[in-house]
Order: C-alpha cells, then structure tokens, then sequence
C-alpha cells in the first residue's frame, strides 16, 4: 500500500481478478487526484512506482490555475486529455445549481455527468488505450480529484481488460472518503464558475461523494447508445486483437 501524505486517493490500481480467471498485475495501472507538488517522502514514493505515463484528465483552466510542474520536472511524458471539453457545447449539467441547489441537485447533476461521460470520452480513450499498448506502462491516470473522471476512463480500461464487474465497482467506491481539502476548494471554485453562484457545503459534499449508480449510469449509456461494453470499445478503436494485446501487456 502507498500512502501520499498530499494524494489520499493515489493507489495502485492492481491486483484486481478478471472474469476468465487472470490477475491485472500490479505496479502498472496507478490512479490519482492532482500531484502538483508532493513533498520529498511523497516524491520519493511515487519515483519508486516508475511512472513513465500520466494522462492528466483535467480542463484548460484547471491545468492552467494548478500546472502539472512536478511531472514536467521529473521529465515524465504527460499529456492532457479535457475531458469534459469532449461535451457538446448546448450540454446543461450545471442548470440545477443556478436556483437555489440542494444536495440532491448536485446528486442529479453527477448521474448526467457520468452519463454524458462514455460519449465525451470518444476521442480521448484510444489515446489511453494507445499509451499503454505502446510501453507507457506503468501508467497514472488523474484528474482534479481522481474520481470522477479518472474513476470513469480507469472503469473502461478495466472493462477492456476483462476485470469482474465488481472489481471495477469497488476500485471506484474506494475513492470515497479521500478527498483532500484542495480536491474540495477546487470543486467549489469550478461549481461557483459554471454555476454562476457560490453553492452550500451540502452540495459540495454530494459533488464529492460517490456512488454505485454514477458508474451505473456510465455503463448504462454505453448500453443504450452503444449497443454494450464491446461495442464501445470497438467504436473506439479497440478490436478484439488489440484488446487481447493490451491484456497480455496488463494481466498475468
């Protein structure tokens, strides 16, 4: 187990068990909020995982507001995929939090984010899928607070590698609980932006929660709109001889 004294949510995402009997090994998929600037323990901690790859998930405006300084010191390949920039423009998300926002508006909100996910992320996955079939391994994948948007592009790339079902769904839940008081302030500011009003702390707590169904509500997009787990990721470029690539690569 790694514990970071600034990133409660970075782990390891392995040993997780796949549906045919495999193992995704260890030390190779690791996930997290913002690393920006660990102190020395923390560095040394995250220098003996060997990161060679970080996709950071986070918006222009985040990354511009907290720059991602340690990895480019460290001369780390990264790259920034904005996922949510993948939303069509006309996309309402933050229109229950413009009256007068409750828990339960915030709640409503996370169920159409992870919704609206899988087609958000369309063009940003092979990019994911390509990194690692590529020798960017081990990889990080982190956002602001590494649950919302990491947990979703981690539960596809767990999905590709055949990982049980419930195995992703625990390694999501595993995020509740770490949010650092950064991950929280950041939240609030990005909230106040599109919300165009400052929102209570209850409804910040319900944006910082998580829940079985917003990963539910991922999965079921990709069945509605998609046809299902293999179709989607065919759309996104992963076939069957690429996905058996990428698990020999990942699962023991």
């Amino acid at each position: 187990m790694i514990a970071l004294t600034i990133a409660p949510n970075f782990r390891d995402v392995g040993p997780l068990p796949t549906m045919d009997g495999g193992t995704l090994r260890s030390g190779m998929l690791f996930r997290s909020e913002a690393l920006l600037d660990p102190a020395p323990r923390d560095a040394e901690q995250i220098r003996q995982c060997g990161i060679r790859l970080v996709f950071d998930l986070r918006s222009s405006g985040e990354t511009v507001r907290a720059p991602n300084r340690f990895w480019a010191g460290e001369g780390i390949e990264h790259h920034n995929l904005d996922l949510l920039s993948g939303f069509p423009r006309d996309t309402n998300l933050w229109a229950g939090l413009r009256a007068k926002p409750t828990r339960a508006d915030g709640e409503a909100l996370m169920h159409a984010l992870y919704a609206g996910m899988p087609r958000a992320a369309l063009s940003y996955l092979p990019r994911l899928f390509d990194g690692a079939a590529q020798g960017g391994l081990p990889m990080l994948v982190h956002c602001t607070a590494g649950k919302d948007r990491t947990g979703f592009m981690v539960a596809v790339l767990l999905a590709a590698l055949g990982v049980e079902r419930g195995a992703i769904d625990a390694d999501y839940m595993a995020s509740a609980g770490r949010m650092t008081d950064v991950a929280r302030e950041a939240t609030r500011q990005m909230t106040a932006s599109h919300a165009g009003r400052e929102v209570g702390d209850d409804v910040i707590e319900g944006l910082l929660g998580v829940s079985p169904s917003y990963l539910a509500a991922s999965f079921a997009a990709i069945d509605t709109d998609f046809g299902g787990t293999d179709a989607f990721l065919a759309r996104v470029g992963l076939d069957p001889p690429r996905r058996a690539a990428l698990q020999s690569l990942l699962i023991e």
